[in-house]
């Protein structure tokens, strides 16, 4: 549940406004705040209904999913929705679970306790490239810890937080920034 200060200081932060870096403007305005329909989403939507995830979610990893392009996609603690939204965005990619050290496109971390040991792994392990995509960076003390020192994390470039999910850039050819989003 936000709290009227979270409030207050998202409600400038909604669609780009606020995001002085074009390429940070472009996908705020492109992906997280995209309303034109894919062809997966009554999928996505029919099965984050049967497991409860939020279908607006799901239908934004699709998204980020398919503006990242990646070659693979590592999960760690993944729901069945989230699964298949990002295997959907991109079928050709190598779908399979997190293991230390391994190289990636794009990873998701699921809302699940005792993620950082993996969150700093993955860190180290990422390129040019690569995105993470953190699952409820809110949702508890540890979760927050974690998201706030990740950010300040050397091979971060670009961070968003979208409230129920954090997103990680790697690119040091952008300067560092750290955005948040009322979405």
């Amino acid at each position: 549940m936000l709290g009227i200060k979270d409030f207050i200081y998202r409600c400038g932060h909604n669609r780009g406004y606020g995001v002085q870096s074009p390429s940070a403007f472009h996908f705020v305005t492109a992906v997280v705040a995209e309303k034109y329909a894919y062809y997966a989403y009554s999928t996505i939507n029919s099965v984050a209904a049967k497991c409860g995830y939020k279908a607006a979610h799901a239908r934004l990893l699709f998204r980020i999913a398919n503006y990242a392009r990646p070659q693979n996609i590592l999960m760690y603690a993944p729901c069945e929705a989230a699964a298949c939204a990002l295997s959907m965005a991109r079928p050709s990619a190598q779908v399979s679970a997190f293991r230390q050290g391994q190289l990636f496109g794009l990873l998701y971390v699921g809302a699940t306790q005792n993620c950082a040991p993996v969150v700093e792994q993955a860190v180290k392990c990422a390129s040019a490239d690569s995105v993470i995509i953190i699952d409820g960076i809110h949702r508890s003390r540890e979760m927050k810890d974690l998201w706030h020192a990740i950010k300040q994390n050397a091979a971060v470039a670009v961070t968003f937080d979208l409230y129920s999910m954090g997103i990680l850039f790697f690119d040091k050819s952008y300067k560092k920034q750290h955005y948040t989003l009322k979405k």
